[in-house]
């Protein structure tokens, strides 16, 4: 039986060398991580995922994309940045639809048969908080972040005004919403 070390502060970092061979790649993987998504040095690694994931991602990514040109011109493959092996793959930016609730969607309220949730998928509006309901994710975010979303509440309580279909009033030391 073999003994295995790990080591969590060191993070594993793969770098395309060869330009002539990878530059295309390097090139299409560095513009995904300046983007914000993760797996950039000094962002969030990306996490190894499941085969079944990876299929799943590589539909997303690949197959159900009308970015992908279809059918792919020969000698090309579809450059897919998260990778389709990773948990992060086959995900559109924070703020993008969604059918599916998926795993960087942290909920923090139910109401009506709707969930509201911080999108901490990669991109310019990663902690945004959106809706989710039967439909998905397909409204768009609400507001930017959890701090813009308690503001706006703090400004409804104040000025007694509707927010999200209803008057936020205090009662007995809890927040009731009035229709």
């Amino acid at each position: 039986m073999s003994t295995l070390c790990i080591f969590p502060e060191i993070r594993p970092v793969l770098t395309y060398f060869e330009p002539g061979r990878n530059g295309e790649l390097a090139g299409h993987i560095a513009a995904a991580q300046n983007s914000g998504v993760p797996g950039g040095l000094g962002g969030q690694p990306l996490h190894k995922g499941t085969k079944e994931l990876e299929t799943e991602n590589r539909d997303i990514t690949c197959k159900d994309n009308p970015r992908v040109p279809s059918p792919r011109p020969q000698g090309r493959d579809c450059d897919e940045y998260p990778f389709a092996s990773s948990r992060e793959g086959g995900t559109e930016p924070a703020g993008s639809a969604s059918e599916l609730f998926l795993p960087e969607f942290i909920p923090i309220a139910d109401r009506d048969g709707a969930t509201l949730f911080v999108d901490t998928r990669g991109g310019d509006l990663s902690g945004c908080v959106s809706p989710f309901s039967a439909e998905g994710a397909g409204e768009g975010w609400m507001w930017t972040s959890v701090t813009a979303m308690f503001a706006a509440l703090a400004d409804s309580l104040e000025e007694g005004t509707i927010l999200l279909g209803a008057h936020p009033v205090v009662r007995d030391n809890s927040l009731v919403w009035e229709r």
